[in-house]
């Protein structure tokens, strides 16, 4: 006796198709996060205060703000 192709509804189908690209998107993502775990965990803590001073210019930059001049008349 021999069994042929098992079908399944095309909705199933595809919601099985989502959840396999939702699962690599995942895994994907947490690759990435562990890799940028690793290379934070290198950092100095000198580097850390220069990143930390260059995210706060990059704030600083991205504000709406004007800047301030002040002559000496």
């Amino acid at each position: 006796m021999a069994l042929g192709p098992i079908s399944v509804p095309a909705e199933v189908e595809k919601a099985l198709e989502l959840a396999h690209q939702r699962q690599i998107q995942a895994e994907t993502a947490a690759g990435a996060l562990t890799r940028l775990q690793q290379a934070i965990g290198s950092f100095s803590q000198r580097d850390m205060r220069h990143l930390a001073e260059l995210e706060r210019l990059r704030i600083l930059d991205g504000k709406d703000t004007k800047p301030l001049f002040i002559y000496d008349a």
